[in-house]
């Protein structure tokens, strides 16, 4: 019976072993693809998530504007 016990238990850790290297794989390749689809859709919109430009003190933008505009909205993100 000790045995059997032995041999479950082992059979046990090489399970975790296996699918922690499974899930491993599965969260690269889902992150790659989904980081990789983003990235081309974002250029091919032609989009600027970031405003990076090194001649700016600071990277708040002032909404003190007037212009409520619809079409403003839109263009903040």
């Amino acid at each position: 019976m000790h045995v059997v016990k032995r041999v479950f238990k082992k059979f046990e850790q090489f399970g975790l072993f296996v699918s922690s290297i499974i899930n491993y794989l599965l969260l690269l390749v889902v992150y790659v693809l989904g980081v990789t689809l983003t990235w081309c859709l974002v250029k091919l919109a032609k989009k600027e998530m970031l405003d990076v430009s090194r001649e700016k003190k600071s990277f708040w933008k002032s909404v003190a504007s007037n212009d409520r505009s619809l079409e403003r909205a839109r263009r903040m993100y």
